[in-house]
C-alpha cells in the first residue's frame, strides 16, 4: 500500500496521502498504515474494479429504483400501467411524480 492507493475509512472514500492529512491514517514504524482511533487497523483498500465509471445507477423513477428507495412497485404489461404505492394507496409513476408524492 502506497500513499496514493485508493482506501476508506469510516466511510470516507480517499487516497492514503489525503487520509494522513485530515488526521485519520497513520503510518507505523514498520512501514504499514494504520487508522487512528481506539482500534487501529489497516484501512479498508479498494481496487479499481470498484471505482470503474462503467457503472450507472438505475434511474430513481424507474421501478427498480423505486424499490432500491424502499418503495413497493406494482409493473404493468407498459411503463403507464406500472404502479407505486404511497401511504397504502397504488398510484401511477406518472402521477405520483406530478404531485409530488414521490
Amino acid at each position: 500500500m502506497t500513499e496514493d492507493t485508493i482506501v476508506q475509512v469510516d466511510g470516507m472514500t480517499a487516497s492514503v496521502r489525503a487520509f494522513i492529512q485530515m488526521g485519520k491514517v497513520i503510518q507505523a514504524d514498520d512501514g504499514r498504515y494504520l487508522t487512528t482511533g481506539k482500534h487501529p487497523s489497516e484501512p479498508y483498500e479498494l481496487f479499481p474494479e470498484a471505482l470503474d465509471a462503467g457503472y450507472r445507477a438505475p434511474d430513481p423513477y424507474s421501478p427498480l429504483g423505486l424499490r432500491m428507495r424502499g418503495f413497493r412497485v406494482l409493473e404493468g404489461e407498459t411503463f403507464d400501467d406500472n404502479r407505486v404505492e404511497v401511504g397504502g394507496a397504488f398510484y401511477r409513476i406518472s402521477e405520483a411524480r406530478k404531485h409530488g408524492l414521490i
